[in-house]
């Protein structure tokens, strides 16, 4: 595993080539953090922000998935006596629903086969109105390329499975929205998608799923659903973002509404 093989020099790159990245990242995180705070952290790694964390909250369950970086973080916090540091999988975690008051889970989101899986899990063991931290490396240039520590780290064998910019990475949590309006306690009538940003389709609902190749877009298809079931109201949320291409496609979906209403409109005056 390419992070049991780093953990022994994995501090000289915190510390040195992304000591500044990582030292907003730690003062992000501890602001974050309130004094009487069950806090479970997540790709832990060598125990850089759990400190931080610890030095600011009532107790904390610091875990990774790697040991040998779980062994370094307990050598550097043994005498921390509200640290437990455990072995675990951010995909299933261990832990009762509602055990924490807040999650962190920091620079781990780009390396998941399953990021979404995470989201659902770290959503799961924090309390209603808790709060859950995922700051993650704005790893994609401008020219949709890797950085340059990016770069370095993926040529030294770590598997990077997304690449994110700010637009990108609040785009990811947009498409998670499913999962924010479930636990508000609102059920939706009917959730239209094809799911792949998601990964998985959604369970207990009335589900209309799309294959992931297709002509129309989900909003699109969810439009022609809704038509076709005979509503003839609509509000569109969260329409427009940091994508370009989706900002246009939606207003594509507003015209085609326009052009369905003008035709029924003018196929009822023929008609009288």
């Amino acid at each position: 595993m390419f992070w049991d093989h780093v953990a022994w020099i994995y501090d000289v790159f915190a510390n040195g080539v992304n000591r500044k990245a990582n030292r907003a990242l730690c003062a992000t995180v501890e602001a974050a953090i309130h004094p009487g705070d069950d806090v479970l952290e997540c790709a832990c790694g060598t125990g850089l922000l759990s400190g931080v964390i610890a030095g600011k909250c009532k107790s904390l369950v610091a875990t990774d998935f790697s040991a040998n970086m779980l062994k370094r973080a307990q050598k550097k916090y043994a005498n921390r006596s509200n640290i437990v540091f455990e072995q675990a999988n951010i995909l299933q975690l261990g832990y009762p629903t509602a055990r924490f008051d807040a999650v962190v889970a920091a620079n781990v989101i780009h390396l998941l086969d399953k990021p979404y899986t995470a989201l659902r899990e770290l959503d799961r063991v924090c309390t209603p109105g808790g709060r859950i931290i995922i700051p993650t490396y704005m790893n994609q240039n401008d020219k949709g390329g890797p950085k340059r520590v990016s770069g370095m780290i993926g040529k030294a064998g770590a598997d990077f499975k997304r690449a994110f910019t700010l637009a990108s990475y609040q785009q990811f949590f947009a498409d998670a929205g499913y999962t924010q309006v479930r636990r508000q306690g609102l059920k939706p009538d009917l959730v239209v998608g094809d799911f792949d940003s998601l990964g998985s389709v959604p369970e207990g609902e009335k589900i209309v799923r799309h294959p992931v190749m297709k002509d129309d877009t989900d909003m699109m298809y969810s439009l022609k659903e809704c038509l076709g079931r005979g509503y003839r109201n609509f509000l569109i949320l969260g329409a427009t973002g940091g994508r370009l291409d989706h900002t246009v496609a939606n207003l594509c979906a507003l015209y085609y509404l326009a052009m369905f209403f003008f035709k029924q409109k003018t196929a009822y005056e023929i008609g009288q």
